[in-house]
């Protein structure tokens, strides 16, 4: 879970990929584990992406949503595994970087009228997407105590 913990809680917040159902904060309770990810998940994910590709996959996007019946359950099992030791695989973490100048008219020899745009593998971001989609979920899961709280009778079917 340590792995985890280097990616921005703002940033998974206000990703563009959660609906806006996902956007709210339970603080009652620890989160004990990422629930187990299946084929479905999975499929559903890849289906969702966006026909983007970077130089890090080793195929385009469209092909891996061409394949994905087959390769869903591995990638299932790899992020299942994942998950379980608490480890973000290396090779997810690395990027291809490309210079974006800021906004017409700065000098372009300057270094820092540039902003870097990092495009990591479409695994990467399917695993992110996946666990930022579970965490989403359980924020937003209200406490066992209040799911049998009838709202303004003052007490508990």
């Amino acid at each position: 879970m340590e792995a985890f913990n280097h990616s921005s809680p703002k940033r998974l917040l206000r990703s563009a990929y959660l609906p806006l159902k996902h956007r709210c904060v339970r603080t009652d309770a620890s989160f004990p584990a990422f629930p187990h990810l299946t084929t479905d998940d999975v499929i559903k994910a890849v289906q969702r992406l966006p026909d983007k590709s970077s130089v890090t996959d080793p195929f385009p996007t469209s092909i891996l949503k061409q394949v994905t019946d087959l390769l869903s359950p591995y990638i299932a099992e790899l992020f299942n595994r994942s998950l379980a030791a608490g480890r973000f695989p290396a090779v997810f973490r690395q990027a291809f970087i490309t210079p974006i100048i800021k906004k017409p008219g700065p000098d372009a020899t300057d270094v820092s009228s540039y902003r870097p745009i990092s495009n990591l593998s479409v695994l990467s971001k399917l695993l992110e997407r996946l666990v930022a989609g579970q965490l989403m979920d359980y924020t937003c899961r209200p406490p066992v105590f209040f799911q049998h709280y009838r709202l303004g009778s003052g007490r508990v079917n």
